[in-house]
């Protein structure tokens, strides 16, 4: 049987502090130990591991460090660094110095030689001495852990396109602050995104170890282990997206964290940047400011909440076919990766450095995002889906429309909290309209025609409450023929006009809709 793809992730404060430490682990009924600085790699002792990340904070460039501990970061200049992100390369040239030498982890130095472990350097905030200089690591707001929320969240998404692992370790055994909490909401928040966008289910297990103390040995135990299963997420995540606050949708992807330069040809890039997202919302119809989830994603989640087959079909073939998560993926590393290049430090004196990232995200922002690219991401599934019945292009489906059994298929797709209502609203249609001849008492609400649609208007408005009341299958939308599909006769339903399904798309797109 071939073992899991998994991923492994850590928050590190200052290791200059940490001290040998005997690190134990039961497995499967089995005790593993490894004596090291750090838990981590006792993990990467227990667990067949794919990739490992870890995130440092840029603070770390000037953190103390604990002399009995054998281990001191490379001699620093008695000045400010030439650059920000001439100090994010020292961190992570430290990091990886600091567990070639000092982690006393065979397994992680063979990791880190095969780059299979990433250290991804997030910018800090706070006011530190070190040799005789201040580095004072500002920041605007949104607060440090919105900011650190974002970074991770970006750079486990990107892992978990590339690998598509089947378990995520996080182990909190050396997060420092808000560390800890903030990559935890970030981790689950990126899994729900991947499991919903992808329909795959992933485990999630969390560790950390006993307080620190005197003692020598310490055991890792873990306190959560979280099953996160696409069918369950499906209902959760459009719930939670629908009840973020007003101001998410309002607020900017990122800030700048100190009045750029113009002259540096700063504003060309990020222009290019910034037209990756735009150009990713003009080709799904809508000019767009920087901020505010992806055109149609809250059309993509209320479908799947409200269990809406015919909608979602419509849909799946009415948006681009593309990569959304990963395409917001890169835009956000891109701006993760100019916040780096465009940094600044400004040297006060001699003894006092000013030490700003270009940019900064923003984690309600940047959420409402990934929210609306997930399950835009979904809805591609159920074009997958009906292609294998022949349907290609978006004008076919109208021209065709959609049978009743291919309807029923589909709620797979679909959320369960309202699934209920669709399969008896598609059993009524079935029993009124298609079997009525056969001595069924019941009065087919929609305009029917045998072998041909009706080609009715659209109605100019439509309550919302009908439209839940009925999954998207509202009598004066709808209309149906009564015709062979794949060599068996059944009800095939449409929009009654293209109009009405735009009307349609953009009423679902309302995010109290």
């Amino acid at each position: 049987m071939q073992k899991a793809k998994r991923l492994i992730i850590a928050p590190w404060g200052n290791p200059y502090g940490w001290v040998v430490r005997k690190y134990k682990l039961a497995v499967n009924g089995k005790e593993i130990e490894d004596e090291s600085r750090t838990s981590l790699g006792l993990l990467a002792k227990a667990y067949s591991s794919d990739d490992f990340l870890v995130f440092v904070l840029d603070t770390v460039y000037s953190a103390f460090y604990n002399k009995k501990s054998g281990c001191e970061p490379r001699e620093r200049n008695k000045s400010c660094p030439i650059s920000y992100e001439d100090l994010i390369t020292s961190v992570k040239i430290d990091i990886e110095n600091w567990i070639r030498e000092c982690a006393s982890s065979e397994k992680l130095v063979e990791l880190l030689n095969l780059a299979k472990l990433d250290i991804v350097i997030v910018p800090g905030i706070g006011s530190y001495d070190f040799e005789g200089i201040t580095y004072q690591f500002s920041l605007p707001k949104p607060e440090p852990a919105g900011l650190f929320a974002s970074w991770v969240a970006t750079s486990v998404l990107r892992k978990l396109l590339d690998i598509g692992p089947e378990e995520v370790i996080v182990d909190l055994t050396h997060g420092l602050n808000y560390m800890p909490v903030a990559l935890m909401e970030a981790v689950e928040l990126a899994l729900k995104v991947y499991s919903v966008a992808f329909h795959r289910d992933v485990k999630l297990i969390v560790y950390e170890s006993e307080p620190f103390s005197k003692v020598d040995s310490l055991n890792l135990f873990s306190p959560k282990i979280l099953d996160i299963r696409y069918k369950n997420e499906r209902d959760i995540l459009a719930v939670f997206f629908k009840r973020q606050p007003e101001r998410a949708f309002n607020a900017k992807y990122f800030s700048f964290a100190y009045r750029i330069d113009k002259e540096l040809g700063v504003s060309q890039e990020l222009s290019r940047i910034n037209d990756l997202i735009r150009g990713l919302k003009r080709n799904l119809g809508k000019e767009g400011d920087l901020k505010g989830p992806l055109p149609f994603g809250m059309t993509a989640a209320n479908i799947v909440l409200y269990s809406m087959p015919l909608a979602a079909v419509y849909l799946a073939y009415d948006i681009p076919d593309t990569s959304y998560l990963l395409k917001v993926c890169d835009y956000l590393n891109e701006l993760c990766d100019f916040s780096v290049k465009y940094g600044k430090i400004d040297s006060v004196n001699d003894s006092k450095c000013k030490v700003y990232p270009a940019i900064v995200l923003n984690w309600d922002a940047v959420r409402i995002l990934l929210l609306s690219a997930a399950f835009l991401e979904s809805t591609l599934r159920i074009r997958l889906e009906m292609k294998k019945r022949g349907l290609i292009r978006f004008l076919e489906l109208y021209e065709r429309g959609v049978s009743r059994e291919e309807l029923k298929d589909i709620l797979r797709f679909l959320g369960e909290l309202y699934r209920p209502i669709a399969k008896a609203e598609l059993g009524n249609l079935k029993r009124c309209c298609l079997d009525s001849k056969k001595g069924n008492e019941c009065r087919c609400e929609i305009e029917v025609n045998k072998g041909g649609w009706p080609n009715k208007n659209c109605v100019k408005s439509f309550d919302p409450r009908h439209l839940r009341a009925h999954a998207g299958l509202e009598k004066n939308l709808i209309e149906g023929r009564i015709d062979k599909l794949e060599d068996k006769e059944d009800l095939i339903l449409r929009y009654r006009d293209l109009e009405c399904w735009e009307k349609l798309k953009n009423k679902l797109d309302e995010k109290n809709f």
